[in-house]
């Protein structure tokens, strides 16, 4: 499944960075771009468009445990778009397909410049700290051009999509363990255990944040948005505006098998 690359954006603020747009006027991207909350504008810029936007940074963590931040952006709100799919690894399949989107600044033009990098992740490798780590199968740029910058500056915050178009996670570093053909990620998963990210999230959703199974995407139907302005949207099972009726004697002998003794 493709990526929207209209939600693509770069960051400029204490630092370079990159972001993805998971809801109408609010930015996801790393805390160490942003800094902390305050009332300093950040300036963006979105892949398919010059023009520099501003905003404010709502939500930030740059600790341990978690490096990103959600920023607000000014402004009226952009048309109506198909919404952002998140998700997450239900199990530790090895060499899981993936993709990242950002704008690295040790890339050499005299103008801007994106990135589309393809690679694989172990969800086994990091769980104890919390991470996902990237390998990517890409070209990668030479590490020692500039000494005390790495390659991939820019990059963080930049999303991480599955190979079903769940954002999984956001780029944090690359490890100085490894040459620069490896990055590190935040989960999806462990930023939603902060109830902050989680409820501001959800205010500009209007709406339950979900994860989905990464595994299982491909098999589970999607997650049906809420409609604009459908009233045929309340037909759909899942709307659940009736109670169900009728059929008591199949629920019966549906309930019974449930239960039985094995």
């Amino acid at each position: 499944m493709s990526v929207d690359q209209s939600r693509v954006v770069e960051v400029m603020s204490v630092a370079f960075g990159s972001g993805f747009r998971v809801a109408p006027r609010l930015v996801l991207t790393s805390g160490h771009v942003t800094g902390p909350v305050s009332d300093r504008s950040v300036r963006l810029r979105f892949l398919d468009d010059d023009t520099v936007v501003e905003g404010r940074v709502v939500w930030q963590r740059d600790d341990s445990w978690l490096d990103a931040a959600l920023i607000e952006l000014d402004g009226a709100e952009p048309a109506p778009r198909p919404p952002v799919r998140f998700g997450r690894f239900t199990g530790s399949s090895r060499r899981a397909d993936c993709e990242i989107w950002g704008f690295p600044r040790g890339l050499r033009r005299p103008f801007r410049e994106v990135v589309q990098l393809a690679g694989t992740v172990n969800p086994g490798t990091l769980g104890i700290g919390r991470r996902h780590q990237v390998t990517l199968s890409d070209a990668v740029p030479r590490k020692g051009v500039e000494a005390d910058r790495s390659p991939w500056q820019g990059v963080s915050g930049g999303p991480v999509f599955s190979d079903d178009g769940l954002l999984i996670g956001i780029v944090e570093h690359d490890p100085v363990e490894y040459d620069s053909d490896v990055l590190e990620a935040v989960p999806l998963a462990e930023l939603i255990r902060d109830a902050g990210f989680r409820e501001t999230v959800e205010r500009h959703l209007d709406g339950p944040l979900r994860l989905e199974s990464v595994e299982l995407a491909g098999l589970l139907a999607q997650p049906v948005p809420r409609p604009l302005n459908s009233p045929g949207f309340l037909i759909r099972a899942e709307t659940e505006a009736v109670r169900f009726r009728g059929r008591t004697g199949i629920l019966d002998d549906l309930t019974a098998w449930c239960t039985m003794s094995a």
